[in-house]
């Protein structure tokens, strides 16, 4: 007996509007766009998982006062991403 054709599931996820704002990045996400190029270059035969492994025990071992420089282009993100929202929703709700 010939199995049925399975009908596609409908997708239970809203679709992302193309428009909204870009979500801010965390201090961690911050130091590795700045230190993955170095890591790289140290490491030139290394996987993208050895490198991710690499930033995650350099950012274990930085201090706080090398990671307040990450946190504050995170907050200043956030706040970006914060005023690009309220602009963002307030044209929805204008619509």
């Amino acid at each position: 007996m010939p199995r049925a054709a399975k009908e596609p599931i409908a997708s239970k996820k809203k679709a992302k509007d193309p428009n909204a704002p870009k979500k801010p990045c965390g201090a961690y996400m911050w130091f590795c766009k700045e230190m993955r190029e170095a890591v790289k270059a140290d490491n030139p035969g290394a996987s993208v998982t050895d490198i991710g492994r690499r930033l995650g025990e350099l950012w274990k071992e930085a201090n706080e006062e090398e990671k307040r420089k990450f946190h504050k282009l995170a907050d200043e993100d956030k706040e970006r991403y914060n005023r690009e929202n309220a602009r963002y929703t307030m044209r929805a709700k204008a619509q």
